[in-house]
């Protein structure tokens, strides 16, 4: 079992070895110090932007023990279902030379939330019904040297707690022996709650009377828990008839029509019908819907004959389910969908990119050209709307002079010629084509390989069913960096010995670091080996020489500099317990 102390506890104990010179540990570090040790690394990208600071693994040194705890793990996390109960398995133990009773403590608890501790009599790490009980509760336990006693925390989580919320609880074992000496171990958990989330689609969006509809409701659970006994409920709307035997179900977030399952209208196995559970509606029971789950379900009406054009059909759906506690959960309605009738003039559009796919670093603008056609019957305004798939900025350029460099002679950005709140092209002749530049803006700090896909569509005023679209694939090089940490010797080491520390960062990433820097911190009871500084094999001074490396405040400097992909360095430096 790994055993692991309390920095804050150490510390304070090697304050009390200066102030007591003349005491039993006066000839060297108190015995039981953990020298703790961990590298860190700063760096850029290409383009000069920060990233975060990456850290090393903890190494650790431990010198012979006195009095000393261990809780663990040292961390840990957990799900617990809102209104539910969870149970998390500890080990609490004397890792001192003696036998010592040992305090234990439980806080850190948020309002709402219980916490409870109890011995793990039979040490199966299952809360049992014998053991859930007043008299076996932890308040403390006597342990021989090396012993250790198992634990159970039993954590509840208040009713309707939000999904993703957390409650980080401590678990804290002093020694009655040193009362100084204590050890921590924090066990978070977090909540699971079932988040349903619904949309409705109307195709076609501007259907004739006589057009059939399809309605689409799509829905996910973006929570981590499961909801249980899903019902979907649809009122037809008005001035619309109901297509018999249309209702349909699917799996997936791109499921349409056609692929879905087809759902009978009677109310049979299949779990959906039409105006049977309530009048003019179609219902359908999904059942239990699983976390990260997909899936729509789908009718059809068809338009009434007579329907004056420009008149409005608004649709909701209703979705009824129960969170993971049994509770009925608030019933989601989904906005209106509307489908408008209107007697559509004819348009068609165009788009033609030469280039579809680039890469770029951080902080990048990559350019991409883009033609719009009006290739329909008559004069038309073509709307141009966007989406990013990683929510990169982006803008859109006409290019007057169709040079692909957006901003110059002439050239600027779209605007809304038409009052509808959309970009567009302004009006274009039959034919006519407008050279546009889309100007994909690459954030700073994205992380290496993301993939965007930009998509571009153009969409006919005089015919909003007319429209077309490109998709502009960006992947992103960037630099990620890598810092594992050693030290040699390893295990228990008595004062004098020389700790050899050995750093090595490497960059994953498919773009370049730079401004690399490595620091790292003598350690607590130790002190730096003079000349002990390589740097890739090479012996660096710690003096600030210009030999990209130095000491300075009881912190080894390294400067790397720039990391090309796939680039490794290596660091050591030697320091002697104290």
């Amino acid at each position: 079992m790994k055993r692991q102390r309390s920095i804050r506890t150490w510390w304070w104990l090697g304050v009390m070895v200066l102030a007591l010179a003349h005491s039993a540990w006066a000839a060297g570090t108190p015995a039981g110090t953990i020298i703790r040790n961990r590298a860190f690394a700063n760096y850029k990208d290409a383009n000069g932007n920060a990233l975060p600071q990456v850290n090393s693994n903890e190494v650790t040194t431990t010198v012979a023990q006195v009095a000393a705890v261990d809780i663990s793990p040292a961390t840990g996390s957990t799900n617990v279902v809102a209104g539910g109960s969870a149970v998390y398995s500890l080990t609490a133990a004397n890792i001192g030379n003696g036998t010592d009773s040992l305090a234990i403590a439980v806080s850190g608890v948020p309002a709402g939330w219980t916490a409870k501790l109890y011995y793990d009599a039979n040490g199966n790490s299952v809360l049992d019904a014998a053991e859930e009980v007043p008299g076996n509760l932890v308040s403390g336990r006597r342990l021989a040297a090396d012993a250790e006693a198992k634990l159970l925390l039993k954590v509840t989580a208040p009713g309707g707690a939000a999904d993703g919320s957390q409650a980080p609880i401590t678990v804290t074992v002093t020694s009655q022996f040193k009362t100084a000496v204590t050890d921590a171990s924090v066990i978070t958990f977090t909540v699971q709650a079932s988040v349903i989330q619904v949309t409705k689609f109307a195709s076609p969006s501007n259907p004739q009377p006589g057009d059939v509809v399809t309605y689409a409701i799509r829905g996910t659970n973006d929570g981590t828990a499961t909801a249980y006994h899903v019902v979907i409920s649809d009122q037809i709307p008005a001035n619309t008839t109901y297509v018999p035997g249309s209702m349909r179900y699917g799996m997936g977030a791109a499921i349409t029509y056609d692929a879905a399952t087809p759902l009978t209208d009677a109310n049979d196995a299949d779990g959906a019908d039409y105006g049977i559970t309530a009048a003019n509606t179609v219902t359908i029971t999904w059942g239990n819907a699983t976390p990260g789950i997909a899936g729509a379900v789908f009718f059809q009406v068809r338009v009434n004959d007579g329907l004056a054009a420009g008149s409005s059909v608004a649709n909701v759906a209703t979705v009824n389910y129960e969170a993971p506690e049994g509770t009925p959960a608030s019933p989601m309605v989904t906005a209106p969908g509307p489908g408008t009738v209107t007697i559509a003039p004819q348009g068609d559009v165009r788009l033609y990119a030469p280039t579809v796919a680039q890469a770029g670093d951080p902080a990048d603008s990559l350019i991409y050209r883009v033609d719009v056609t009006n290739s329909g019957n008559g004069a038309d305004v073509i709307n141009i709307s966007r989406t990013s798939t990683q929510g990169f900025p982006n803008q859109v350029w006409m290019d007057v002079n169709n040079d692909g460099i957006p901003g110059n002679d002439g050239d600027f950005l779209l605007t809304d010629t038409n009052g509808d709140g959309i970009v567009d092209t302004g009006s274009l002749g039959i034919d006519q084509t407008a050279h546009l530049i889309v100007v994909v803006i690459v954030p700073a700090g994205t992380g290496d390989a993301t993939v965007d896909v930009t998509t571009i569509t153009a969409r006919s005023t005089l015919d909003p069913t007319a429209q077309a679209s490109q998709t502009l694939t960006t992947t992103v090089t960037a630099p990620a960096l890598g810092l594992t940490k050693s030290v040699s010797p390893t295990g228990s080491q008595p004062p004098g010995t020389t700790l050899t520390y050995t750093v090595v960062v490497t960059n994953n990433g498919s773009g370049a670091a730079t401004d690399v820097t490595i620091t790292d911190s003598i350690p607590a009871n130790t002190t730096f080996v003079p000349g002990s500084i390589t740097y890739n094999g090479q012996a660096r001074t710690e003096a600030v020489d210009g030999d990209n490396a130095h000491v300075q405040s009881g912190v080894v400097y390294v400067i790397v500099g720039t990391m090309g992909p796939g680039g490794s360095n290596t660091i050591t430096f030697q320091v002697k317990i104290n």
